[in-house]
C-alpha cells in the first residue's frame, strides 16, 4: 500500500531482531561458562548456567513468534483502512513505554489495543476521519480526523 508503512513494520522488525540476537550472545556465553564449570566437576554452577540458558532460550523462542504477525503483514500488504467514525480511549500515553491506546470503530462493539507509529498521537474521545493500521499485528500507520488540530 505504502512504503512508509513497510518500513515502519520492518523497523519493528529488525528492532526485535537486534534485541533477540543480543539474547543469543548472552545465551552463548552462559552456556560456555556453564560448559567450563562442568569440566571443571562444578556442577552446582554448570546446572546453574544449564537453566539460566534453557530459560533464556525459552524466551527467545517466544519472542520469535512476536515476529511472525509483522513479517506476515509486511509479506502480505496486509494494511487496513477504516474510514468513518471512532472512539478512542486511553489515548494518554506515552510512546517511549510503549503503552497502547484503545480505538473503538463504530460498527463494531470490541475495542482493541493499537500500536501507534512515532508520528501518531491519537486524542481520545469521538472522531470522524480515517485509520490505517496492520491486519495481524494491530499498528495503527496513519490516521487523520476532521475535528484534530
Amino acid at each position: 500500500m505504502n512504503h512508509k508503512y513497510d518500513q515502519y513494520l520492518l523497523n519493528e522488525i529488525v528492532t526485535i531482531a537486534i534485541l533477540l540476537s543480543i539474547l543469543v550472545a548472552v545465551i552463548i556465553v552462559i552456556t560456555c561458562f556453564g560448559i567450563k564449570y562442568f569440566k571443571n566437576q562444578q556442577r552446582n554452577n554448570a546446572l546453574a548456567c544449564l537453566m539460566c540458558s534453557s530459560i533464556l532460550i525459552g524466551v527467545v523462542v517466544i519472542s520469535c513468534s512476536s515476529l511472525i504477525p509483522y513479517i506476515s503483514d509486511l509479506k502480505n500488504q496486509a494494511y487496513i483502512k477504516y474510514d468513518g467514525e471512532f472512539y478512542v480511549e486511553d489515548g494518554d500515553y506515552d510512546l517511549r513505554t510503549g503503552a497502547q491506546p484503545l480505538v473503538r470503530f463504530s460498527k463494531s462493539e470490541e475495542a482493541i489495543r493499537y500500536k501507534v507509529c512515532d508520528d501518531a498521537y491519537l486524542q481520545d474521545g469521538y472522531h470522524q476521519g480515517y485509520i490505517i493500521y496492520s491486519k495481524d499485528s494491530k499498528v495503527i500507520v496513519e490516521w487523520h480526523c476532521d475535528d484534530c488540530n
